[in-house]
């Protein structure tokens, strides 16, 4: 089947992590030519696997020697050169991709790195040619799923450089394996019995969640921010106090209201 990859005409953008990325190349090519001295512009990255033959690389004014195994980035404002052996004729998988940040997104550990690697040369330590080889099988066979079967081996190959320039160092991310379902209950519990003492602390780290993921949640799920989820709760439950005969007194003083001129207007909203 070859070692080709014919994806130009597939337009590839996937997510990973608080990262947009567009795939604007993925190719194998022989180096018959020299590549010359360029940098890519803002936000444009490359991952480069050499498969075959030798050379070096010349990276900000430094040479580095290149051959089978050999894995680097380029990112932006590096100015770099490929020189090519002409009696080994380089090899090479390259990846080349935009990456756009949302603002007030917030990082992972993962897409920091990938972020902050504006160069790194070693040795692909995660069989990254393998999941090149199978970027070219599916952009050749086409069968069935192919686009998502892509986007997976891509977002693999990101994991696979990343790991390779952080030196597969443990990650500290708490992970959650919390359904969106689940987390939807502890919300509505903190805020029904907890709601006087609950802080955006203490709900963020029983969700396993960043406060900023948090706020996503909360608004996406009930279109409110903690603030205003945490005013409601305790309104509710005044109102309540005040249904069973209590006091507008009593029922502020219960919920935490010590300014009673604000608690009579809130209260009186509704």
């Amino acid at each position: 089947m070859g070692k080709n990859i014919n994806l130009r005409d597939v337009e590839l953008k996937l997510r990973f992590d608080n990262l947009h990325i567009t795939i604007e190349q993925v190719d194998y090519g022989v180096f018959h030519d020299s590549i010359m001295r360029h940098s890519h512009s803002k936000n444009y990255y490359e991952a480069h696997l050499i498969c075959g033959g030798k050379g070096t690389l010349i990276a900000d004014e430094e040479e580095y020697p290149i051959e089978k195994g050999s894995l680097f980035m380029t990112g932006p404002d590096v100015v770099h050169a490929q020189i090519t052996d002409s009696q080994d004729l380089l090899e090479e998988y390259c990846l080349g991709f935009e990456v756009k940040k949302p603002k007030k997104s917030c990082d992972s550990e993962a897409s920091k790195a990938l972020l902050d690697t504006k160069f790194w040369i070693g040795k692909d330590s995660g069989n990254g040619e393998t999941l090149f080889e199978m970027l070219s099988a599916e952009s050749q066979t086409r069968s069935i799923g192919y686009q998502n079967n892509i986007k997976n081996i891509i977002s693999s190959i990101l994991v696979v450089l990343i790991r390779a320039y952080t030196g597969n160092s443990v990650s500290t991310e708490i992970t959650s394996a919390l359904s969106d379902d689940r987390r939807i209950n502890i919300i509505d519990y903190m805020f029904l019995y907890k709601y006087s003492t609950v802080t955006r602390d203490e709900l963020a780290k029983k969700l396993n969640l960043s406060q900023r993921q948090l706020h996503r949640i909360l608004l996406k799920q009930y279109g409110k921010t903690f603030s205003e989820l945490k005013s409601e709760a305790r309104l509710n439950k005044a109102r309540e106090l005040l249904q069973n005969g209590k006091t507008y007194e009593e029922a502020a003083t219960a919920v935490g209201y010590s300014d009673m001129r604000s608690f009579l207007k809130l209260i009186k909203k509704k």
